[in-house]
């Protein structure tokens, strides 16, 4: 017999690959109801062609996140879906240069895509949370939000993360009355498509892998009743590279 499926919706951005498209496997396989976003509605198909069982109840929707008329857009689709309880904002990309090297255009777009998604989506999504005094707001950070003098030619990744932290630690306290929980997770090094373009002097096979990270993440959702897990970070037990 098939599992019944949680009445909770969960919107997971950046769900075509990497963590997100993780994160997306494990909750369906807990019967969760999901609504997948990318910028890649094609990446989105093959990855609910894989999800066959209550595939009806994975709904995708394609959405640049680094524009703001998109995610007003998504927004508006999802009502037409239902109360949308928790959302998991992962999407996010680091482009590594030293400060005298790094590009105006590579600035804006670790800041416009790791750092102001969230604010959009929350500044939107958060409205009927309060309103029904319950929802969950999970933010994928990276251990470069905690610990930034650990990495170098690394300013604006950095400096997004760091931002990321400060948003949810003030949006924790400004929703604690409402019944929203806010929960930031920061990975180590995640051995994803994210490393593709990028040289790395460490071996990708020893980074921690997406399934360990994708339970962890369950678990902080999963948190019962009115208690909270604000922060995780995780780490291979070897420690960082």
């Amino acid at each position: 017999m098939k599992k019944k499926l949680s009445d909770k919706i969960i919107l997971i951005t950046g769900a075509s690959s990497g963590i997100g498209r993780g994160i997306a496997r494990t909750l369906f396989h807990k019967r969760y109801n999901l609504i997948l976003t990318s910028r890649s509605i094609e990446k989105l198909n093959q990855l609910k062609d894989e999800l066959s069982d209550f595939s009806e109840k994975i709904h995708l929707i394609a959405c640049d996140l680094t524009n703001s008329d998109d995610i007003e857009n998504l927004y508006k689709k999802t009502l037409d879906i239902g109360f949308v309880e928790c959302i998991i904002s992962n999407a996010g990309l680091g482009r590594f240069e030293s400060i005298d090297k790094m590009s105006i255009d590579d600035w804006d777009i670790q800041i416009n895509t790791n750092l102001r998604p969230s604010f959009l989506l929350t500044r939107l999504f958060a409205r009927q949370m309060k309103k029904n005094k319950a929802g969950h707001l999970v933010f994928i950070n990276s251990v470069a939000g905690k610990y930034g003098h650990s990495f170098s030619n690394s300013t604006a990744y950095v400096s997004s993360k760091y931002a990321l932290k400060g948003f949810a630690d003030s949006l924790r306290t400004e929703l604690r009355e409402y019944n929203v929980k806010v929960s930031s997770i920061y990975p180590g090094a995640i051995n994803t498509e994210f490393w593709d373009a990028i040289n790395v002097d460490f071996t990708r096979d020893e980074m921690l892998s997406i399934n360990d990270l994708s339970q962890t993440i369950l678990h902080v959702i999963e948190a019962p009743n009115s208690s909270v897990i604000e922060d995780v970070v995780v780490r291979r037990t070897a420690g960082d590279f």
